[in-house]
């Protein structure tokens, strides 16, 4: 037993397992917007991805959190959809 208790459950990041189509939470670093398109970076594993949908991402936003974005792309550049606002949460510095 570990000195802090059970260590849960094991956590796997990221979407390779997941198919097109499927829907997966994201942690990003925004990278550039154009339009309703964001380039962002990944945590963890600092995968380059797209998000494209109804996100608005306010000028001091420098990274994201997502639920339930869908996997739209898988080869080269991911690419996610993100159909509802109020599925994205912005950070600041």
């Amino acid at each position: 037993m570990a000195s802090w208790g059970s260590a849960g459950p094991e956590v796997s990041w990221g979407f390779r397992e997941l198919e097109v189509g499927g829907k997966c939470d994201l942690v990003a670093e925004v990278v550039s917007i154009a339009g309703d398109s964001v380039l962002v970076v990944l945590f963890p594993g600092n995968q380059r991805a797209q998000i494209l949908g109804v996100v608005t991402v306010p000028g001091d936003c420098c990274s994201m959190s997502i639920f339930d974005a869908t996997l739209m792309e898988k080869g080269g550049t991911p690419t996610f959809l993100v159909d509802d606002p109020e599925d994205v949460l912005f950070h600041g510095l």
